[in-house]
């Protein structure tokens, strides 16, 4: 099959109400550039398709045959995994990728081969190699066919990076006629840190595609890492940090992490790291790439903004927790990689509150489709409702819907299972196979580790139900947004988990009447808790990411004698949302105790933590370590507390106890005048040491012979022998 002419079945779904004369006459060709996992990868030795044969995603019940996809480390294909780029992808599994907007320009009476040609290309490669290898001689054949010697090209999300580094390299441009980005993230996006880090489909809204299969397939993908925010994303208008890291430090300026640290996080555990030598690989691409401008004339671009699904931040915790924060984007390019202001374009914004078009939908919604062949065509470009030429409106929202919101997001942290339902019980969640379903219209869900973070359109009733997986607790948050503004946001804390019997359900209408979390916690049916919310915060505080600061100034890491109470003194401050939860744990068991006890406690380490968070749900823990020791002093205070709670009953054998124990404080009194009056030197003083040391061995080993005959003849208790035993061989030990 010759490159870009490949076959087309119509498959039905875009109207076009335009009436276009088919003259018959030649035209400009458009060559059409699709993006990442755009283009089906077949297998050389068979052609048998590997990508993405929805067959095996919905029946084989697992994606271990996607690992022929894997390349080796330096981002070549395997000798024994050949693959070849087929077609691109028009649709699969029911979802509509580019069929629309062929079928759009082939019902306009272009025809495949001879005026409208495609790019399939291995997406995996390096976006220089693909530029080279699949796009060049496509663009060749379509100028060669062109009456004009010019053509038309439309460049969607990647294929917009192969088109520039074409351009970039090439000896002339004056081949192009229009050129069209649509959706394309020029200077990288956060959702390709996901991707690497913690598994994604890639912007393929395929429900069957399990996210942590294609983490694993992509770590040695150069185009993956190339899609990652280029340093100039991080300096350009409206960009800036996309990592925060909370896990060691709580301060608002260090934690935002700069490209060099992003990029050491990536690399940081020796066990987990992502590919250095492709991180390096990708550094150089945009740092010769991003200060180029696409050199066309006519040059268009169609950007989708005002949708909250759009990764901005992730935000790293403590306990591994990742919390991912919204930004402003298509649900896949962020806008401010999408939109250059700096170049001479003429740019489309696609409102996604207006028009719930997302990225994919950018290439297979009818009006933006129109708005494409029509610039295309030359043809009146009229706009549909929803579709603007002016980027402040990315940032105005008409309060149309109840409360004014536009979107909801629902995200649940800890050991549970988020699934939504709307009012026609479609569902939008995690299946029973562990591959994500997206059956509510305009709905997304994130899975990061065991948090989930998912968005639906607010014009609808909800149910979130919550399955737990383990005992513990778990936070959710419901918040609303009226385009890409946080406008409020519903906390529920410290949620408590029986087991995996346990469920939860809170039903939703619209942000300004928050309800109450209902809890089955044994899983019989009948919910018989109920969970108000542990905050409604306001936009101010919704907005809040910083973590509570927890200072403890008791105890501090030193040792304490077991004879005394160890104050506990915590002091836990929030300057945003509020102190929301605290919690005291003494060796993991809570406790809500102004001291400690040492009398009750094992002599040795032991460890205070202390939890917090704020209402936003931002957590934060510290912990103090300290010792529990025994001393002679220490020792006699507990025989005598023994005695007081009975354990030793009678006086005599108390008597003994401290007598002895007081004997050898004495003796190591006198031994310390000792030193002080002799000016003999170092050697002297050693010696008096080791024999102040013999002379307490003696006295305790004494004292351990006689805690046995009182315990033996239950003149002592058991928890008096344990406890007076532990101390006397602490004493020989130490």
């Amino acid at each position: 099959v010759t490159p870009g002419a490949i076959g087309h079945i119509s498959i039905g779904g875009w109207q076009d109400n335009t009436d276009y004369p088919v003259t018959g006459l030649a035209q400009e060709p458009i060559v059409i550039v699709p993006g990442i996992m755009g283009s089906r990868l077949n297998r050389v030795s068979d052609g048998e398709e590997v990508w993405p044969d929805v067959a095996k995603m919905l029946l084989s019940g697992s994606d271990d045959y996607l690992d022929e996809l894997k390349l080796n480390d330096k981002g070549n294909q395997f000798i024994d995994k050949q693959m070849e780029a087929g077609d691109i992808i028009d649709s699969a599994g029911g979802t509509t990728f580019y069929a629309h907007l062929l079928n759009a320009f082939t019902d306009a009476g272009y025809s495949f081969g001879t005026d409208l040609f495609v790019v399939p290309y291995d997406w995996r490669f390096h976006i220089g190699t693909s530029s080279a290898q699949f796009l060049a001689p496509i663009i060749q054949t379509a100028i060669a066919k062109s009456p004009t010697g010019k053509i038309n090209i439309v460049a969607h999300s990647m294929g917009g990076l192969l088109l520039k580094e074409y351009l970039a390299e090439a000896t002339s441009t004056n081949f192009i006629n229009k050129l069209i980005l649509v959706g394309v993230p020029e200077l990288g996006s956060p959702k390709s840190f996901k991707i690497l880090n913690y598994g994604d489909r890639i912007g393929v809204p395929l429900g069957f595609l399990n996210e942590s299969k294609v983490r694993d397939i992509s770590q040695n993908m150069p185009a993956v890492y190339e899609l990652l925010p280029s340093r100039t994303y991080f300096t350009a208008t409206g960009g800036g940090n996309y990592v925060v890291d909370f896990r060691n430090v709580i301060d608002s300026i260090t934690s935002y992490l700069d490209y060099d640290r992003t990029k050491l996080v990536m690399i940081e555990n020796p066990s987990d790291r992502r590919n250095s030598s492709l991180l390096d690989l990708a550094d150089t691409f945009h740092q010769s790439l991003d200060t180029v401008s696409f050199p066309a004339q006519n040059l268009y671009s169609v950007i989708g903004c005002q949708n909250p699904a759009t990764i901005g931040t992730f935000v790293l915790r403590q306990d591994n927790e990742v919390d991912i924060l919204a930004g402003d984007g298509d649900g896949t390019a962020p806008l401010v990689s999408a939109y250059r202001p700096d170049r001479n374009s003429t740019n489309y914004f696609v409102l996604h509150s207006k028009t719930r078009i997302d990225h994919n939908g950018l290439v297979s919604d009818n009006r933006t489709i129109g708005l494409i062949k029509n610039i295309v065509m030359g043809a009146p470009t009229i706009l549909s409702e929803g579709i603007t030429t002016n980027v402040t409106d990315c940032a105005t929202q008409l309060p149309t819907l109840p409360g004014n919101e536009t979107t909801i997001s629902v995200s649940t942290f800890s050991p549970v299972t988020l699934h939504i339902y709307d009012s026609q019980n479609r569902h939008t969640g995690v299946t029973s196979s562990g591959d994500t379903e997206l059956g509510i219209p305009g709905s997304s869900y994130e899975r990061v580790g065991g948090n989930s973070f998912a968005f639906v359109p607010a014009d609808d009733q909800y149910r979130f139900v919550v399955d737990g997986l383990a005992t513990g607790e778990f936070d959710m948050k419901v918040k609303a947004y009226r385009g890409v503004e946080l406008i409020n946001t519903a906390t529920y804390l410290a949620v408590p988990l029986q087991g995996e019997q346990t469920n939860a359900e809170l039903g939703f209408a619209n942000s300004q009447t928050p309800q109450d979390l209902k809890l089955d916690s044994d899983g019989n049916g009948v919910f018989e808790t109920i969970v108000p919310p542990t905050a409604v915060l306001g936009a101010a505080s919704s907005t809040d990411i910083v973590p509570p600061v927890i200072t403890i100034m008791s105890p501090t890491s030193t040792d304490y004698p077991r004879s005394g109470a160890i104050p506990i003194s915590v002091s836990v401050t929030d300057d945003n949302s509020g102190v929301g939860i605290v919690q005291t744990k003494l060796d993991s068991a809570v406790t809500t105790s102004t001291d400690i006890d040492a009398f009750f406690f094992a002599l040795g380490s032991h460890e205070l933590t202390v939890f917090a968070a704020d209402n936003t749900g931002n957590p934060s823990n510290t912990s103090t370590p300290f010792r529990i020791i025994a001393t002679l002093e220490s020792t006699i205070s507990d025989a005598e507390r023994a005695y007081a709670l009975g354990w030793i009953t009678e006086k005599s054998a108390k008597n003994e106890i401290t007598n002895k124990l007081k004997k050898a404080v004495r003796i190591e009194q006198k031994i310390e005048i000792i030193k002080e009056k002799r000016p003999d030197g170092i050697e002297v003083e050693r010696k008096i040491e080791r024999l102040e040391r013999k002379v307490d061995k003696i006295l305790l080993k004494l004292l351990l012979k006689d805690l046995e005959k009182w315990h033996n003849k239950n003149l002592i208790n058991d928890s008096a022998h344990t406890l007076l035993k532990e101390d006397t061989e602490w004493l020989l030990n130490n």
